[in-house]
């Protein structure tokens, strides 16, 4: 079963483990192969600023 919390800074490790896990998909996205904390965090000021909140999940 999936459990979905809500994603924010303190779980940028494990986010940036999962982004990292496809790297043909970060270069199609993001044009580098490796996400950084950075682009992690510049993603969530996004959302903040959308007023969208992000969930991680976890089996």
């Amino acid at each position: 079963m999936f459990v979905f919390t809500k994603n924010d800074a303190t779980k940028i490790d494990i986010e940036k483990e999962i982004m990292n896990s496809n790297t043909d998909y970060n270069v199609m996205a993001h044009n580098k192969e490796q996400i950084e904390n950075k682009d992690i965090l510049k993603e969530h000021l996004e959302a903040q600023k959308l007023d969208l909140s992000q969930k991680i999940s976890r089996v």
